[in-house]
């Protein structure tokens, strides 16, 4: 996307959600690099959207850009999630993520991934409501959902699968 085409957007996917940012902000974000990728500017947007700090909006923009690509992008979007969505530290984020991760095709939420994480003391609401979010980074058809782009499922990858192996072998 050329720079003016991203600030076009900016506003328009920011406005669509009752957000604006400031003059700066928006500058910021329309002249890095990044953003000239069509998926991590609608991803760092949505993020913003959602962040509920407004006093640390800067920092956010900051952080969020110091991703070199969308899959790094992905990496700091479930970081805040986890912040969002977890605040009991039962995993809702992590065993959501890596049980969508570990399938082939996907998971029916109803009949395999429910009865997954209630097992994990995960209820239907937590997990919901982390989905409602979330829900344009998966497709589905019928009941059964999988990550919509390779970046997002690089990122699930890395964050928790990775991680946990390597934290596995170390113990």
């Amino acid at each position: 996307l050329a720079e003016a085409e991203r600030k076009s957007l900016v506003r328009m996917l920011l406005n669509a959600r009752g957000k604006k940012l400031s003059d700066k902000q928006e500058f910021t974000i329309a002249t890095a690099k990044q953003t000239a990728n069509a998926r991590f500017l609608c991803t760092l947007l949505e993020d913003l959207a959602a962040f509920g700090e407004f006093e640390n909006l800067d920092r956010r923009i900051t952080t969020c850009l110091e991703a070199q690509n969308t899959s790094e992008l992905y990496r700091l979007l479930i970081k805040r999630l986890e912040a969002d969505y977890d605040s009991n530290n039962k995993g809702v984020v992590k065993h959501f993520l890596s049980l969508i991760w570990a399938s082939r095709h996907g998971l029916d939420l109803d009949h395999e991934l429910t009865p997954i994480l209630e097992q994990s003391g995960i209820t239907v609401d937590q997990w919901q409501n982390l989905y409602v979010a979330i829900e344009d980074l998966f497709v589905s058809l019928g009941a059964v959902v999988t990550f919509a782009n390779e970046e997002f499922s690089s990122a699930v990858k890395a964050t928790y699968i990775l991680d946990s192996s390597t934290t596995a072998a170390s113990e």
